[in-house]
């Protein structure tokens, strides 16, 4: 009886061993997946940082904003590449402290002052810097729809709002985590005009293309073979124009020089400018090849070229007065 008594207890205490260390070793798993989790969410989010800081460069290199502001804006993008490039978080923090002393909207500024606090361990600093951001983020809605797209305003909401979750503190007026000033009118938020005419105009005329120039072909009388020539180089150029407009839009291609929408247009304008350009240059060409030839006049009247034998010209019909 002894032993059997013996035996259940040993079998007990094995048993609540063995749930002990499972119930360790799963709480050691969660807390692996948990951390993966969050290593993933900070990678996205620095990326997304990356990028916006290269758009502002950009941005800032225009000239674009008054002097006071692009100073600031060229503080933020130096002291965001100490803090993401170089690690060096006291030249980070000294840069963005100076760029929210000279404009105390600049709202970017504040976010990344406010992750370098949150490093350092100064939590209520950082919490008071993304509220900062949160707040100056609706009266700079302008600038940050620039340099923020949907995607990275996302990802900024999601940040920010996970930040202060941890930290205890609670948003403005927010709804849920995605409501930060700056998304205010992003789902309906217009898009400018250069957008709607590379991201809609541009397939319209591609489409529409094909079954003009076939009508053209089979049921236009006597079509101008000049005209055709013109036509189809500009058709040409939408489609390398609409290509260009692929390539930026889905596989994200940067753009060479301004912003997506500007250097499809430009090629799209300086291309049909060109085409211009060069048939003027063939006229002229036909025009002093055919003065010079011994046996062709111009007509004074038309200025096309007919025989020398010809009293009246074939293409206007009016005496050639000789």
């Amino acid at each position: 009886m002894k032993s059997r008594t013996c035996s259940a207890a040993l079998t007990l205490s094995f048993g609540i061993i063995v749930t002990f260390n499972f119930s360790n070793v799963k709480i050691a798993l969660a807390k692996e997946a948990n951390l993966q989790e969050a290593l993933k969410i900070q990678s996205r989010y620095e990326e997304s940082l990356e990028r916006v800081l290269n758009r502002l460069h950009r941005s800032v290199g225009q000239n674009r904003y008054g002097e006071q502001l692009n100073k600031s804006l060229e503080l933020t993008v130096e002291g965001g590449m100490q803090y993401l490039a170089q690690r060096d978080l006291a030249r980070a923090k000294q840069l963005l402290k100076e760029a929210i002393d000279l404009y105390r909207g600049n709202a970017l500024a504040h976010l990344i002052y406010a992750d370098v606090s949150a490093l350092e361990g100064h939590r209520d600093v950082a919490g008071r810097s993304y509220l900062d951001f949160w707040s100056g983020a609706e009266q700079e809605a302008d600038l940050l729809r620039e340099i923020l797209d949907p995607v990275d305003r996302q990802i900024v909401a999601s940040h920010i709002s996970g930040r202060l979750l941890l930290y205890g503190m609670e948003l403005p007026d927010q709804k849920d985590s995605r409501d930060l000033p700056l998304l205010l009118n992003m789902s309906f938020e217009h898009p400018s005009f250069l957008h709607v005419i590379a991201a809609y105009g541009l397939p319209v005329f591609v489409a529409v293309g094909i079954p003009f120039f076939l009508y053209r072909r089979y049921f236009s009388f006597n079509p101008s073979p000049v005209v055709d020539r013109i036509l189809y180089q500009i058709y040409f150029l939408l489609l390398v124009s609409y290509f260009l407009w692929i390539s930026h839009s889905l596989w994200k291609v940067k753009p060479f020089f301004g912003t997506a929408e500007w250097e499809v247009l430009v090629v799209l304008l300086l291309g049909i400018c060109g085409v211009f350009a060069l048939q003027i240059l063939r006229r002229v060409l036909e025009h002093e090849h055919e003065r010079r030839d011994p046996n062709t006049i111009i007509c004074p009247h038309c200025g096309k070229s007919v025989l020398r034998l010809a009293t009246v010209c074939p293409f206007c019909n009016r005496n050639l007065g000789r």
